[in-house]
């Protein structure tokens, strides 16, 4: 009997200290082609424009956006009249283009962008600003926490996704990155000092730039680059979308601004894979002519 609950004490120590191990041992390693599939799924899934309210980044990676016409950011065509008017930007967005560049315009209009990887089904690298985590999709809404890089503090965000612009041809190729060149009147961009005033009408910045980058998206987003030395000093965002009537043109405005058709408009004058060619009219209705060349 005693040789019996001997064997009986000997086997509970053994389950006992197998227990523990197994207690201890740490968790599977998750499956590679798993979390590279569901990476995949979450670069697709998460392109196109999510907008959202109130939402304030953090300014010291931003670039501080400015009012001004097409390619002209000191026209006098949407200052601080117009602002008044509508009063100041409430609304913002964060978009992910199809070739991972990510774009963030915020309530306060600063702007920010770079390159997006998605690193399994919920979490996404934002270079230069931090980390999404937590992304879930419920219907036409997303919701994320982004932690910022510098500081590793986070803010949570709920944003609606946004319709597209009507796909055809034309917004295909309106669609690439395209540089602004010196010929037509294209040069005095490169010739003048440029400005930049806050809302405020404060002096923030003022500059000559060698390099103008222009984008839209199908989302209906397009930016406007301004470079010196290959420095981002400069950044225009606006939304676009077809003229309701003139299938030659598009308009553009400025968040939380009226739209008007007839004075802020772009003609399409000529739009293949090499070139493209638009007309726009400053306040004294005096014809501005550009020409743009894709970016290779």
């Amino acid at each position: 009997m005693r040789k019996l609950y001997a064997i009986v004490v000997a086997l509970s120590v053994i389950l006992l200290s197998c227990s523990k191990k197994n207690d201890s041992a740490p968790d599977p390693e998750p499956d590679p082609t798993a979390v590279a599939a569901a990476a995949k799924k979450l670069h697709a899934d998460i392109q196109g424009k999510w907008t959202f309210g109130g939402v304030v980044l953090s300014q010291r990676v931003g670039i501080k956006t400015t009012k001004g016409s097409w390619l002209r950011p000191n026209s006098p065509k949407h200052q601080t009249a117009r602002i008044q008017e509508s009063g100041p930007i409430k609304t913002g967005f964060i978009e992910f283009l199809s070739d991972s560049t990510y774009i963030i315009y915020d309530a306060e209009s600063n702007y920010f962008t770079g390159k997006f990887e998605a690193k399994d089904g919920t979490t996404i690298s934002l270079a230069n600003l931090g980390t999404l985590s937590g992304i879930n999709f419920a219907q036409e809404k997303i919701n994320f926490k982004l932690t910022y890089t510098s500081n590793s503090k986070s803010i949570t965000v709920t944003a609606n996704k946004a319709k597209n612009v009507p796909a055809g041809d034309k917004a295909k190729l309106l669609g690439r990155k395209w540089y602004l060149t010196h010929e037509e009147d294209g040069h005095t961009m490169f010739e003048e000092e440029l400005e930049i005033y806050d809302d405020n009408d404060k002096l923030i910045d003022k500059f000559i730039p060698d390099s103008i980058n222009y984008q839209m998206s199908s989302s209906g987003t397009y930016v406007l680059q301004l470079f010196v030395k290959g420095e981002l000093r400069n950044a225009q965002v606006a939304n676009w979308k077809w003229h309701s009537t003139k299938t030659d043109r598009f308009v553009y405005w400025k968040y939380d601004m009226p739209v008007d058709e007839d004075e802020d408009v772009i003609i399409i004058r000529e739009l293949t894979q090499d070139i493209f060619k638009a007309t726009e009219y400053d306040i004294d209705m005096t014809e501005i002519k550009w020409l743009l060349r894709p970016v290779r």
